[in-house]
């Protein structure tokens, strides 16, 4: 006669008898990152339109005439864009938001250093102050285009799903 424990236990599925997962299932974490699976086509996706969306904001920057109207407009684009690419819904739109802010702080950096450590005055012909604002600036900026144009993807992308 066995004991109640041993009748439970000897019931019990062991964890090597319960079904493996699908390979068409994934998961995710009930945290902020929950917006990104573990899968990892979804990372290289994302990664793939944050570049985009950085390379449109620097891509931008040189073209002679153009750039008085792109610089203004290429946060809003890139996110457009690169939100197209990394496929960036709900939660991933402000990731993509955060992700590209932050890269953007890079070309901040080396404004704001290059307006200290040089003549930027004569130079540029802009006060240092000037430069460093609109180092200060750039990152926050780039944060709210890429978020507002990849939700505008989003949104045009789940419309015409419907």
């Amino acid at each position: 006669m066995q004991t109640r424990l041993a009748q439970y236990t000897s019931n019990r599925k062991s964890y090597h008898q319960f079904p493996e997962r699908k390979p068409s299932q994934k998961y995710t974490l009930l945290t902020p990152h929950a917006a990104i699976s573990h899968q990892p086509h979804t990372l290289n996706i994302m990664l793939k339109g944050v570049i985009t969306a950085f390379a449109i904001m620097i891509v931008a920057i040189p073209i002679p005439g153009v750039h008085f109207v792109a610089i203004p407009l290429s946060p809003f684009i890139a996110g457009f864009v690169g939100g197209g690419i990394a496929k960036a819904d709900e939660m991933k739109i402000v990731w993509f938001g955060i992700i590209v802010g932050a890269l953007m702080l890079i070309p901040a950096a080396i404004i704001i250093a290059y307006s200290q450590i040089s003549d930027a005055e004569r130079f540029l012909g802009a006060p240092t102050l000037f430069w460093a604002i609109i180092g200060i600036a750039i990152a926050p900026y780039a944060w709210f285009g890429t978020t507002i144009g990849a939700l505008v993807s989003y949104l045009m992308r789940s419309r015409s799903q419907n």
